[in-house]
């Protein structure tokens, strides 16, 4: 293992791991991939410095170092997934604290990350100090269930905020077609209400329908937007349906929060009686993150071994960019000849084509994960980039069947 110390040209590769660090600690930094980026960038041009850990020209790791602090103080420390568990963390700790000429560095570490806890135990951190937060401090804020006589407040809250954000995008139809959704009882019944509250006020709602786990309502009051509520208060109804799909009708302002959150859009756009809105569904990461079937066409002067070796290669970039597990291998291998796989002169004897067939649910960062990640351990086997293409194709439940039924 090699330690290299990074400048300005390597912000986009720190970038994606330091993505895979907040994922991975479930930190609740909401930035996305471009925020991070500038703020690399910042850390960089100021009083940071960024080393990556290198074994074979591929980054394994970085570690991100405040040198004006006395002692030095390490912000970030990441080994990727599909190298942990073999040493090489205590390895890359130890050419860091080399390369810094230090035999004293402090950390944080989230109080939730036992196994972070753990690793520096055993790296002999002990704890010196205990970091804490007052979240919401100008404000009580709570969640809870809503009961009975919540109900007509939060129906007014919804009409506020729809006025205000939603119906700007509708049609009078639209918006009457709304207004009386709010005043239906067969429509309102079988709904459980949750609201977030800011002391005695309710400033958020969502509403589920029980039955199907489907979101009927989510709304913020506009004065409390930007804040995390909105997000605080899905995730904990989601959570009240851990492991399972939940489902909504997204309208036109709500869709980029909703994707935020993690929800995947299932269809196109459509309009019923008025009402713009974009089928989406959640799905848990325990859910939609199994079972990719991957189909891999090649030239027939691929011998059986390396046939081996490329298949090794795939799904070891499935497993880091996707988490699956590493029994989850699904492979076809077709091999033709030069007259039954035709591709232009240019592309050498081993140009391929990777179909990866997978449920619905995966990020565009997970996607791009996985063209890096395949593209890098298939090059280790002498085959060009150019000489990969890799498809993503992405089915609806329906048209998965698995044990005699349709995947729900």
């Amino acid at each position: 293992m090699l330690i290299k110390k990074c400048s300005l040209s390597d912000v986009e590769g720190l970038t994606q791991l330091n993505k895979q660090l907040i994922e991975d600690e479930k930190s609740d930094n909401a930035m996305n991939l471009e925020q991070l980026q500038k703020r690399m960038q910042e850390f960089l041009k100021s009083e940071y410095d960024a080393y990556l850990f290198m074994e074979e020209d591929c980054a394994i790791g970085y570690a991100l170092v405040r040198r004006t602090a006395k002692p030095l103080y390490l912000r970030q420390f990441f080994i990727a997934r599909n190298f942990r568990r073999q040493g090489k963390g205590r390895v890359a700790l130890k050419l860091l604290l080399d390369k810094l000429k230090t035999d004293k560095i402090d950390i944080e570490v989230l109080s939730w990350n036992k196994a972070a806890i753990k690793f520096w135990e055993s790296c002999g951190f002990t704890e010196r100090s205990r970091y804490m937060r007052l979240e919401n401090s100008e404000s009580s804020f709570c969640i809870r269930k809503l009961a009975e006589v919540n109900i007509p407040e939060a129906l007014s809250l919804a009409w506020k905020v729809f006025c205000e954000y939603e119906s700007p995008d509708y049609s009078a139809e639209g918006t009457e077609s709304f207004r009386k959704t709010l005043h239906d009882p067969v429509y309102l019944s079988g709904l459980d209400y949750y609201g977030t509250f800011d002391g005695s006020k309710l400033v958020a709602l969502c509403a589920i329908r029980v039955e199907k786990r489907h979101i009927c309502f989510m709304f913020v009051d506009g004065s409390y937007h930007r804040r995390g509520l909105g997000s605080r208060l899905i995730r904990h109804v989601l959570n009240e349906y851990k492991g399972e799909s939940v489902t909504l009708n997204s309208s036109p302002y709500g869709l980029p929060f909703y994707k935020a959150v993690g929800f995947v859009a299932t269809d196109e756009e459509k309009t019923i009686d008025g009402i713009r809105f974009t089928p989406m569904k959640y799905i848990p990461k325990s859910e939609g993150e199994k079972m990719p079937l991957v189909k891999i066409s090649v030239r027939d002067s691929w011998t059986s071994d390396r046939i081996k070796e490329l298949n090794k290669a795939v799904h070891e970039g499935l497993v880091s960019a996707l988490k699956i597990e590493d029994w989850d291998f699904f492979h076809r291998v077709y091999k033709f000849s030069k007259e039954d796989f035709v591709f232009p002169d240019f592309k050498s004897e081993n140009f391929m084509i990777i179909e990866l067939h997978l449920f619905p649910g995966r990020t565009d960062e997970q996607k791009e994960a996985v063209y890096r990640e395949i593209c890098q351990n298939v090059g280790k086997l002498g085959v060009a980039p150019a000489d990969i293409f890799i498809q993503i194709i992405e089915q609806p439940d329906i048209n998965w069947g698995i044990g005699g039924k349709a995947r729900k």
